[in-house]
């Protein structure tokens, strides 16, 4: 396992108690180094908010690093560009119109599984033919909606 270093961002134990169950996101602010020169303690900067004025106030605890779980370095970009990535696909999709509301989602599913017993599983997981019955069971949703409502 790597050494933790400053700037690392990590889940620890607030407290020393072995029932104590709460855990803090803290930063690295220094390292201590063992005999071995392996990081043996770190102290670790967090925010307490006082929930009455909902200031924040930045502590500093010394916590030994096998009670430290590291999450990611400050300076490392791959959570920004993942973050990204996902965003610049959903705003993708959201602009090409595909969202297709969870229930009809369900609905082909369900009928999927009805079907594959009589079909080829092939037939039955092709995408395009999936979105095809989809916007047909929309058309049809739609007309039966008009006609209920010139019904009335």
């Amino acid at each position: 396992a790597d050494n933790l270093k400053e700037n690392d961002l990590l889940y620890f134990k607030l407290s020393d108690s072995k029932v104590s169950s709460v855990w803090k996101i803290g930063k690295v602010e220094y390292i201590i180094m063992g005999n071995d020169n392996m990081v043996r303690k770190v102290g670790i900067s967090y925010k307490q908010i006082n929930m009455e004025t909902l200031e924040g106030e930045v502590n500093v605890v010394e916590r030994p690093v096998r009670e430290c779980v590291r999450l990611f370095n400050i300076e490392d970009t791959s959570l920004l560009d993942d973050i990204q990535a996902v965003r610049t696909a959903a705003e993708k999709i959201l602009d090409e119109g595909n969202i297709i509301p969870i229930s009809e989602i369900e609905q082909i599913y369900d009928d999927t599984e009805k079907k594959t017993a009589t079909e080829d599983p092939r037939e039955v997981n092709d995408p395009q033919r999936n979105r095809q019955e989809i916007e047909e069971r929309r058309k049809t949703k739609e007309k039966e909606t008009e006609i209920e409502n010139l019904q009335d």
